[in-house]
């Protein structure tokens, strides 16, 4: 699938970060990857490694500039593609499945 198709059927418009958020797989604690834009439905993560279209992921992440925060944010996203984005990095693209109202609160103040 070409990056213009791809492009075609996003019906929500994405922002990028300006700062990328570190995130990591909630079952293992293992270090995924970072997320690059987000929109309300979904996000782009840039990984070392290439993730499986059609899996159900779930991601936590730590709010290290939030006092209050808690300690981990969960939530839920399923690959949709992924591909080559450069010679070490690969994009995937994921559609929020599950969001707790804590992640939703969060990522509503990204920028």
């Amino acid at each position: 699938m070409t990056e213009l198709a791809i492009r075609e059927k996003r019906i929500i418009p994405r922002r990028n970060l300006m700062s990328y958020v570190s995130i990591y797989e909630l079952d293992s604690c293992e270090y995924v990857g970072l997320i690059v834009d987000l929109s309300k439905g979904g996000m782009l993560l840039t990984s070392v490694e290439a993730l499986n279209p059609g899996k159900l992921y779930r991601f936590g992440l730590v709010d290290t500039l939030e006092p209050n925060a808690p300690d981990q944010i969960a939530f839920e996203g399923k690959a949709r593609w992924c591909k080559k984005a450069s010679s070490v990095f690969y994009d995937t693209g994921f559609e929020f499945i599950k969001l707790t109202n804590t992640a939703k609160e969060k990522f509503g103040c990204y920028e």
